[in-house]
């Protein structure tokens, strides 16, 4: 799945909410189990961020834990 590329190219641009679970599934053609770990991995290079009950949203990249180039 290219989530992060679709963050890093500004399709889902700070403080924009990702699509929910079962529709990344859809796009990506993978289980939502893998999305899961994917949303998880984001969570811990501090990409995105999760609002119990509203969703997850994306952070704008100076508070990314790690340098990347757009």
């Amino acid at each position: 799945m290219q989530l992060l590329t679709a963050i890093i190219d500004g399709q889902y641009p700070p403080d924009s909410a990702l699509p929910p679970e079962g529709e990344l599934s859809a796009m990506g053609g993978i289980s939502r189990l893998t999305v899961r770990e994917a949303v998880k991995q984001l969570r811990a290079q501090n990409d995105v961020r999760v609002v119990r009950g509203r969703g997850t949203y994306v952070n704008p990249p100076d508070r990314w834990t790690t340098s990347r180039s757009a």
